[in-house]
């Protein structure tokens, strides 16, 4: 008996995302703009598979203008 639970449903604010980057989100509950906003930037990238790209993306449909760069571990 296969014990696999469906996918779960990629919201329709997440259309522009790669189906990597909204599986991701989605994949740690996430299912609004406002949930994804509210954890940026840290948050987000501490979600095992999320990295920069995928931040990008974020931040291109979500917070334009916005360009999140770490502190340099040498400051």
């Amino acid at each position: 008996m296969p014990t696999d639970t469906p996918p779960k449903a990629i919201p329709d604010e997440f259309a522009a995302f790669t189906l990597r980057t909204a599986k991701l989100l989605v994949g740690e509950g996430l299912t609004t703009a406002q949930q994804v906003v509210d954890r940026y930037p840290e948050d987000l990238l501490n979600i095992k598979g999320f990295g920069c790209k995928s931040l990008r993306e974020v931040e291109r449909c979500f917070l334009p203008g916005k360009h999140y760069a770490p502190r340099s571990a040498n400051h």
